[in-house]
């Protein structure tokens, strides 16, 4: 509709000449005119004229109204996507801000993350080897610690319980009460203490975490 317009408007702008030099249409014959002939000459061209021009001027009016008619609807369309169009920049901006802002959070979480996996894994393994050593030793200190209260209470305390004497069984009722006393010794030194209650979880060391690849920054 635009080019039509132009196009139109153009056709009849060029067709407007000076008044003056249109009306100094001179005649071709060698001898001179009479006034009414150059009259009645001049009638006919500028009734051509005139026809022409009308007909350029509706042609350039009418593709000015065509074209307003197309262009108020368009330029309602084209500031509506105007508007659209600014509500999308600002949004990608946004997007491209939170973006970069999460990129970077996730790389210095992961770089955190990495470093105190490393040292503690590290540590870890170092330290569980003298651990599992400590604890056997501290096993072997609560089975000595039972017998000792084994030896204490029951043999040395002044009577032997029952359990210990069931173990230390005397055919002889005149039998000696010091090998009586060996015998319980002998008892509290065989028997078997539980430390399950000592035990200690080692549990395998988990896989690295992976962070994944992390957005453009």
């Amino acid at each position: 509709k635009l080019k039509t317009r132009k196009a139109a408007c153009k056709a009849f702008k060029d067709f407007k000449m000076d008044p003056n030099s249109e009306a100094a249409v001179c005649s071709t014959r060698g001898r001179p005119e009479p006034y009414s002939l150059w009259i009645k000459r001049n009638q006919k061209y500028f009734k051509k004229r005139l026809e022409t021009y009308r007909r350029l001027k509706g042609a350039c009016y009418a593709a000015r109204r065509d074209w307003r008619r197309a262009f108020i609807p368009c330029a309602a369309k084209t500031r509506k996507w105007a508007g659209e169009r600014r509500k999308c920049v600002f949004r990608q901006q946004g997007l491209e801000v939170s973006s970069c802002s999460l990129a970077k959070k996730l790389k210095d979480t992961c770089s955190v993350y990495e470093t105190c996996y490393d040292a503690q894994k590290a540590r870890y393994l170092k330290l569980k080897p003298k651990i599992m050593v400590q604890e056997r030793d501290r096993k072997g200190e609560w089975r000595a610690l039972m017998r000792i209260k084994c030896l204490l209470t029951g043999v040395f305390g002044g009577k032997q319980d029952d359990a210990l004497l069931q173990y230390a069984v005397i055919d002889d009722a005149d039998a000696d009460p010091a090998t009586v006393k060996v015998e319980a010794i002998d008892t509290c030194k065989n028997k078997t203490h539980d430390t399950k209650h000592l035990d200690l979880v080692y549990p395998p060391v988990p896989a690295k975490a992976d962070c994944g690849k992390l957005p453009p920054i």
